[in-house]
């Protein structure tokens, strides 16, 4: 066992709190456990036929799709999150050490229709990633690229920030392409936002770090 507790982790996600006991025992009873290191991709090759996901239970991952020009990042993805792959032009990248439960959809299909809390959990879980989706989507074709650059921040913060004297530190091993191309911009505009920020105070570089000083008014920088 990957951990002493491991079944009972999924009980501490968002929307899979209301699973009992033996819920989580029959969950845990079908599912595969991988310990991932960071910044090392998710195995897909089980994924290929389209009948095995995720369920993240313990870190992040970059989800992105393989276009012509390069392999562009679609979201974050963390505890509590589903993860599935249609084709092998999807991959998912570690940004921290990652916690999963692989599933075939065959056995959790039989389990899912035998469990009301779980159907409820996993629909709570898309409805979730559904609305964030629909987000980025709004985002990219109404807001400025400050908007979407200060929005990535903030939501960086919120999961990875560490909160240490003077504001917020940000220390992630993402490439700043990365970041750029997840506020739908490129990384000159990317890199012009960052520099403007750091003009007004609200945030300092140093190096790959960013520590923001003032996050109250990086939150204010998301309104349109």
């Amino acid at each position: 066992m990957l951990f002493q507790n491991a079944p009972s982790l999924i009980t501490t996600l968002p929307f899979f709190e209301k699973l009992s006991d033996s819920e989580v025992e029959a969950l845990h009873g079908i599912a595969t456990s991988l310990l991932i290191k960071e910044n090392s991709d998710l195995p897909t090759s089980h994924a290929s036929d389209d009948s095995t996901f995720y369920l993240i239970l313990r870190g992040h991952l970059i989800q992105s799709v393989s276009k012509n020009y390069g392999c562009s990042p679609i979201r974050i993805c963390g505890p509590g999150e589903v993860i599935g792959f249609d084709g092998e032009e999807q991959k998912a990248e570690t940004i921290d050490e990652v916690y999963a439960w692989r599933f075939s959809r065959p056995e959790f299909q039989d389990l899912f229709q035998r469990t009301p809390n779980l159907q409820n959990a996993v629909l709570a879980c898309l409805c979730y990633q559904i609305k964030k989706s629909n987000e980025r989507i709004v985002a990219l074709e109404n807001h400025s690229v400050g908007n979407r650059v200060a929005s990535l921040l903030v939501s960086l913060i919120q999961k990875f920030g560490k909160q240490i004297d003077g504001g917020f530190l940000l220390d992630l091993k993402i490439q700043r392409e990365t970041m750029a191309r997840l506020a739908g911009t490129v990384i000159e505009s990317f890199s012009r936002q960052l520099s403007e920020l750091e003009n007004q105070g609200i945030l300092e570089r140093h190096g790959r770090s960013i520590l923001v000083r003032d996050f109250s008014r990086l939150i204010e920088k998301t309104q349109i």
